[in-house]
């Protein structure tokens, strides 16, 4: 595992080719949907936790976009951000994103 991510390192584009001998971009998106799918069904607030690339994916596929969507989300280490309905717009919508202001000695956006 340690090799195929130091190669998704490079200049492997997660969003466009996937990682070589990983997960593609439609990889990713199935695999957000089949989350997306098993939290509709449960009521109240749910934390996730989870690295960048499949964070940026869940947002997209949330949204009803594409999966290699979640390349226009950047998206902190650390970052919080909160999914949410918009009951005004009865709609899916970004409450909350790549919100930093609880970490200390930040300097770049992602």
């Amino acid at each position: 595992m340690g090799h195929r991510r130091a190669a998704c390192r490079g200049r492997i584009i997660h969003f466009r080719e996937g990682c070589p001998g990983g997960e593609g971009p439609a990889d990713l998106g199935r695999r957000a949907d089949a989350l997306l799918a098993d939290l509709q069904s449960l009521s109240g607030n749910v934390a996730l936790f989870a690295h960048s690339v499949i964070l940026r994916v869940i947002a997209a596929r949330f949204l009803g976009l594409a999966p290699g969507s979640g390349r226009m989300f950047m998206l902190s280490p650390g970052a919080l951000s909160i999914l949410a309905y918009d009951n005004v717009d009865d709609a899916r919508a970004i409450a909350i994103w790549n919100d930093r202001q609880h970490l200390t000695g930040q300097t770049g956006f992602a």
